[in-house]
């Protein structure tokens, strides 16, 4: 990795930070450029593969029910749309709650397999562990390490801040048409800095609450709570 500093003046900086200049992160795998803030123009080379993650879990077996729910999604994710993308222009967002067992994580992966073909750049899934009963909730730099590990970056060449993570996460996934899966949320707060920043991609977020500022600052379609009796799958309900 190759690190320089350079002032407004094109001078090269002597481990001091100069002043007035936007800092920024150079992938230049994909000729990303994050924005990162700060009063210094830090230029990083790296080499980022480029990979087509497919971390989705199989799909659930027989699936039968939830046709409103189905047919939502496709509604929100612009499904027989002439480019496939949402008529919003916007990330499309999707929440599906409700209590532990009632198929949250089956709805979600039901339709996300059935619109692989929909994703060609690749589909990330994170279990956040919101409401595990084995473990804390993951953190939102926790989910961002493994989801720049699943896209090919190097481990050095992570950045050390969050924000500087989460910026470079939406560079490399800007523009691809991509699905992100972020199942058993607890908060808001830790799904928000996964979001892409791309209308091309689509998110699925499960989670046992309403995530309200999901809907309020990102205009995320909130399916109604879901109950228990309206999904089945061979082996019984969910």
């Amino acid at each position: 990795m190759n690190v320089v500093d350079t002032g407004a003046d094109g001078a090269q900086g002597d481990g001091g930070v100069p002043a007035g200049v936007d800092q920024r992160a150079v992938a230049a795998g994909g000729g990303v450029v994050v924005q990162v803030g700060g009063n210094a123009t830090v230029t990083v080379e790296q080499t980022v593969r480029r990979v087509l993650p497919r971390q989705l879990p199989a799909a659930p077996g027989v699936f039968a029910g939830r046709v409103a729910e189905l047919v939502a999604l496709d509604r929100a994710a612009g499904v027989g749309a002439p480019d496939g993308v949402a008529a919003s222009g916007a990330v499309m967002i999707s929440a599906i709650g409700g209590a532990g067992g009632v198929g949250k994580t089956w709805l979600a992966l039901t339709w996300a397999h059935r619109n692989l073909h929909r994703f060609p750049d690749g589909q990330l899934f994170v279990d956040l562990h919101g409401f595990s009963p084995t473990g804390r909730p993951i953190s939102p730099a926790e989910a961002l390490r493994g989801l720049l590990d699943a896209l090919g970056v190097a481990p050095d060449h992570v950045p050390s801040g969050p924000d500087a993570q989460a910026a470079l996460y939406r560079g490399l996934i800007a523009g691809r048409r991509m699905l992100v899966v972020l199942d058993n949320a607890a908060t808001a707060e830790q799904v928000v800095p996964l979001l892409p920043g791309s209308p091309t991609c689509t998110v699925l977020v499960t989670g046992r609450t309403t995530l309200a500022s999901l809907i309020d600052r990102y205009g995320a379609l909130c399916l109604p709570k879901m109950s228990s009796v309206q999904v089945r799958r061979r082996g019984g309900t969910r």
